[in-house]
């Protein structure tokens, strides 16, 4: 992959490289000429952009080939060899020192250059005349005129995104470039557009000269041959001597004060003045040069004559001996030839030069006075500027003396005072921030503090200071899954669960009050601690889950081991225990479970340690018991059954039977009673006097009553979509559920969510429930009597109500015990008490629902006595929900039998 990245990188490099030395041999061949063979090429731009980009080594490679070709075409060195020793020199220094490169490029001009100028232009003239500062001033504009290009170029392109070389981006330039970059683009590049045009310009200009001059004195020598007879043009045609002679003293003449230099030649001669030059009527060339500008009249000729190149001949040293030549036709007979030396111009086009020069020097020395004036006024300021601000933050933070600059300009002074503001309010913004950061700190610690406390708070008991309930669950998982993953079984047991139960603490806590239970429950955990203390840290855990109930975790100790400590922890704690002056004795029930003999999961060790120390305190206390030692039998049956109901909600369990209620006017079945059976996977079908009672005393009572709500409502809704007969469900309500419950919440919620009407619902409660906490209940039932649902007290007559107490009641009706209902009419003494409560019910506008119907008789005298509901075997016993639609099915009217 590295090598296919470099050979990539190679041909980008390659492509760019090949592009720009391509460009740089257009800019050669495409110069724009400005004077005397001086040109104005982009050729070394485009060789610097190389040099800046790709390194020396390649930028010499491409100045040998563009200037080679160059020297191959053009038949002359010195050129050639200046724009390579440009590349060398300036490539070298820079290598070196990493100058600016339009500096090194201007020493270069004024130095090196000047010295080949100064040797090419001796080897063609034998002498250095003061002219060669005007080539050297045009050389040196285009050498920083091309320099300032490429560096603009290498500056200010993102050249880096089109072919990413090394993938490194420049700093971006400074201001000070910047204006530099800028002040040499305005002076130079108008100045070279004004020196291309103005050479141009000149050339016409003294070309048309040379044209007016050459043609007035041929014109001279023609007026002066008019008054020629024919004789003497007959005798010129033959080229007499005389004639001749006479010809070429008026030639003379002319040119003895002037610049001009004239020769006569005959026509048919095919040398003039040397043997060196040719010519020819339509393409004339001398001395092996082609004419450069030609001009045709009518009877004459005008045309620039250049003598031949050399190769160690600077281009502009040609110029110093190229004329203007002028050529007129005498009679037919010889040709005045007037020839007028560029050299006459030459001195004059150079002064001009000159004065460009100075003016720009002045421009150029004007524009350096304004960068030093704006460094020193505005660019200064700003790099202070920026050296101070830098790292600004970090300075304020650590109290360091800031030195803002100041400045005589508004502007940049104002620039000044916003910064000092913005100093001061970020000092403010971190010394608050310092402060917030302390109390940050303080509050941090305060929370590392708490979180301390609440981590010991939520795995530590507060009285005993052992691990609670989380922190035993937590540690006995981790110890059991340790376990499993060893796979250690090569002791009699992994692990044992020692759960102990304090016997008689009730009695201490409710005779000597709660402070001395607590000094009680400390002096345990002491005693625990102290004999579990010469066994290693990582074989013991002891833990206080919950009133007087403590556990002992162990791990790698046999059976003997475990037996010796229960026996220990047990005669520890029995004896006598000194609470304020008060001698008090107590005992240990202790259950024993072991892992993995007596299960392989945290829940079922717990649970038959509990159940072994159940068996324990069954015994009579003071005793420990292996849960493998105690026979399934044996375990009393309410511990038991207070197990299996922990699991009977989770494992759908409990079921709902419905006994009918039918109307004693109708004799159809106007409601149901439901009644909650226990399907026990082992014990089979548990009946409610078996666990209810329990259910209350373990509080699990509440979530059984929400579920039989929940289901009886569902279970309604069910058989009024489908059509049954069946308008009303009673349900059985106990005092836990008024107590920990707002039971008005929860029958709005079930309602809501089975969609049945309050009508439908019916609650039964009991007097007993009522005589608890009458005030708390009876807020209830009225609010549950405003939601719609009725109201009945069940088992009426057993407790201790008066019956004048019904009447401020919020019920609806009455339930009459079913022992009343026994032998009536045979027992006359049931048949008036249920004859009066029926009249008192109705008097106060309440319903009444004999329960224990069982014969025709009973149902006959309750028809008499205008009872309004029936509930008993004689009409049917509690069914399932199945049965119970079937009964529905086949079952019209029961009392039609009176």
């Amino acid at each position: 992959m590295g090598f296919l990245n470099i050979l990539s990188n190679f041909k980008k490099e390659f492509y760019a490289i090949s592009l720009l030395t391509l460009l740089a041999l257009l800019g050669k061949i495409f110069g724009v000429n400005l004077i005397f063979d001086i040109k104005l090429t982009l050729s070394s731009v485009f060789l610097f952009i190389i040099l800046r980009l790709f390194g020396l080594k390649w930028a010499l490679i491409s100045a040998v080939l563009v200037n080679g070709i160059e020297f191959s075409f053009a038949e002359q060195i010195t050129e050639p060899v200046l724009a390579f020793m440009e590349i060398l020199a300036v490539g070298i220094v820079f290598k070196i020192k990493k100058k600016n490169i339009i500096l090194l490029d201007t020493f270069y001009w004024v130095l090196a250059s000047a010295a080949v100028i100064g040797y090419s232009i001796y080897s063609s003239h034998g002498d250095v005349k003061i002219e060669i500062i005007s080539p050297l001033f045009i050389y040196l504009m285009v050498g920083i005129f091309n320099t300032m290009l490429a560096d603009v170029f290498y500056t200010y392109v993102p050249h880096e995104r089109y072919y990413m070389l090394d993938g490194n981006y420049r700093r971006p330039p400074t201001l000070i470039a910047f204006m530099v970059h800028l002040s040499i683009a305005a002076i130079l590049g108008p100045f070279m557009i004004y020196l291309a045009i103005s050479s141009w310009s000149f050339e016409r200009s003294i070309e048309n000269d040379g044209r007016e001059k050459s043609q007035a004195v041929a014109q001279n020598i023609i007026e002066q041959t008019k008054n020629w007879n024919k004789e003497n043009i007959r005798d010129l045609k033959l080229k007499s001597v005389l004639q001749l002679g006479y010809l070429s003293e008026i030639a003379q003449a002319d040119t003895r004060n002037t610049n001009f230099r004239i020769s006569v030649a005959g026509i048919e001669s095919k040398t003039v003045n040397s043997s060196k030059v040719k010519q020819y009527i339509n393409n004339r060339y001398i001395m092996g040069q082609k004419i450069d500008r030609v001009a045709y009249d009518k009877n004459n000729e005008f045309y620039l004559w250049m003598p031949e190149k050399t190769n160690l001949n600077f281009g502009e040293s040609r110029w110093s001996n190229t004329s203007f030549v002028h050529e007129t036709d005498l009679f037919g007979a010889v040709i005045i030839k007037v020839s007028l030396p560029i050299e006459f111009f030459r001195s004059q086009i150079f002064n001009n030069y000159m004065m460009q020069a100075r003016i720009l020097l002045l421009f150029t020395f004007l524009v350096g006075v304004f960068i030093i004036v704006i460094h020193r006024v505005i660019l200064r300021f700003l790099s202070k500027l920026l050296q101070v601000s830098t790292g600004l933050p970090e300075k304020l933070r650590s109290h360091e003396g800031v030195l803002w600059p100041g400045s005589n300009v508004f502007e940049l002074n104002e620039l000044t005072i916003n910064f000092i503001a913005m100093s001061n309010d970020l000092r403010n913004l971190i010394s608050e921030y310092k402060s917030m950061y302390d109390k940050l700190e303080q509050k941090t610690a305060l929370l590392l503090e708490s979180e301390q406390k609440l981590h010991e708070l939520a795995y530590y008991d507060v009285l005993t200071g052992l691990p609670n309930r989380f922190n035993f669950t937590d540690y006995l998982k981790n110890l059991l899954d340790s376990l499993s993953e060893q796979g250690n079984t090569a002791l009699s047991c992994s692990a044992a669960v020692l759960l102990i139960d304090l016997d008689r603490f009730k009695q201490v806590n409710d005779t000597l009050g709660h402070l001395a239970g607590d000094l009680l429950l400390k002096s345990v955990s002491e005693r625990l601690n102290g004999v579990l203390e010469r066994y290693q840290r990582n074989k013991r855990f002891t833990a206080r889950i919950g009133g007087d109930e403590f556990v002992v975790i162990l791990n790698e100790i046999n059976d003997f081991e475990i037996r010796q400590i229960a026996e220990s922890l047990i005669n520890e704690i029995k004896k006598p225990v000194d609470l304020e002056g008060q001698e008090v004795y107590i005992g240990a029930s202790v259950g024993i479970s072991l892992f993995p003999d007596d299960g392989n999961n945290m829940v079922d060790i717990v649970k038959n340690a509990d159940l072994a120390m159940y068996a324990s305190k069954e015994s009579g206390g003071n005793i420990f018991k292996f849960y493998s030692n105690i026979s399934k039998f044996s375990i009393p049956n309410k511990m038991k059954l207070e197990h299996g109901m922990h699991k009977a909600l989770e494992n759908k369990e409990f079921m709902l039977y419905y006994q009918p209620k039918v109307c004693a006017k109708t004799g159809e079945v106007s409601g149901a009673e439901a009644l909650i059976r226990w399907k026990h996977p082992e014990d089979g079908m548990i009946m409610p006097d078996q666990f209810i009672s329990l259910a209350e005393e373990s509080g699990l009572i509440v979530p059984i009553g929400e579920w039989v709500l929940r289901k009886a409502c569902s279970q309604l809704k069910e058989w009024k979509s489908k059509g049954y007969p069946l308008s009303r469900v009673s349900v059985n309500c106990s005092i836990l559920q008024f107590q920990q419950v707002e039971m008005p919440d929860l029958i709005n919620r079930v309602l809501q969510e089975t969609g049945i009407g309050p009508e439908c619902l019916e609650l039964e409660i009991t007097e007993s429930m009522i005589m608890k906490d009458s005030e708390r209940i009876i807020s209830q039932l009225l609010k549950i009597r405003g939601i719609g649902v009725n109201v009945s007290i069940d088992d009426f007559g057993k407790g201790y109500s008066s019956l004048s107490a019904l009447k401020g009641l919020p019920v609806t009706c009455l339930k009459i015990d079913r022992s009343f209902i026994n032998n009536i009419p045979d027992d006359r003494h049931n048949v008036a008490v249920v004859e009066a409560i029926i009249k008192l019910a109705h008097n106060i506008g309440l319903g009444v629902v004999a329960e224990g119907v069982e014969t025709l008789d009973n149902v006959n005298a309750l028809k008499t006595m205008e009872c309004d509901e029936f509930q008993g075997y004689y009409f049917e016993k509690p069914l399932p929900h199945d049965k119970f639609v079937q009964f529905l099915m086949q079952t019209h009217k029961w009392v039609e039998l009176v």
